[in-house]
């Protein structure tokens, strides 16, 4: 990441990304994204993809992106405790949406990358997983979201 600019705000344009390799060997490129903080467009991560989704292009989203809605958010989801992050895609959600991107043109051969945000805290499992492996406690404080993991 440090040769290429990745660790950094931005990417920068000294080495072709992948996508932009295969794009250029006629394949079809797609990148679906639910990460708001890491793995979107403002990064400079969008080079090489005819499509690139990152969910960011809501009115909410986008002030929930900037420095403020970043401390709003913090502030309000910490002191209410409230389960998720507005700014998360599910993952069901990516799936549909690249199962859908893949189906047109299924004769052109396609390059796509998801970046799911479900790995990442709060943990929320559907039932029954959310409870089966621990006590009602422990299950509670994995909805919790915690901002300052989501921003790591």
């Amino acid at each position: 990441p440090f040769e290429q600019g990745a660790d950094r705000e931005s990417l920068d344009s000294r080495y072709p990304t992948v996508a932009e390799v295969v794009r250029g060997l006629g394949f079809r490129t797609a990148a679906f994204s639910a990460n708001p903080f890491i793995f979107r467009r403002g990064r400079g991560l969008d080079r090489g993809f005819i499509r690139f989704e990152d969910d960011l292009s809501s009115a909410g989203a986008m002030a929930l992106s900037t420095f403020y809605g970043r401390n709003f958010e913090r502030s309000v989801l910490k002191r209410f405790f409230l389960e998720d992050s507005p700014m998360r895609k599910r993952a069901p959600d990516i799936n549909r949406a690249v199962l859908k991107w893949i189906g047109r043109n299924r004769e052109i051969p396609f390059f796509v990358i998801l970046n799911y945000f479900d790995a990442h805290s709060p943990f929320l499992p559907p039932q029954p997983y959310r409870t089966r492996f621990a006590g009602s406690r422990s299950a509670d404080q994995s909805r919790r979201f915690h901002p300052e993991c989501a921003l790591a």
